[in-house]
């Protein structure tokens, strides 16, 4: 039972870690054309 319990604590992290990346790229990437267009108009 502990054994099983484990795994799937396991499974949950890889999960949250690869969402989290995931969300951490587009956050970046929405970040960056936040700040170009910003640029853009203050140019």
């Amino acid at each position: 039972m502990k054994k099983k319990l484990a795994c799937l604590k396991d499974i949950g992290l890889n999960l949250v870690l690869r969402i989290d990346s995931r969300l951490l790229g587009y956050l970046a990437l929405s970040l960056l054309i936040l700040f170009l267009s910003v640029w853009g108009i203050l140019k």
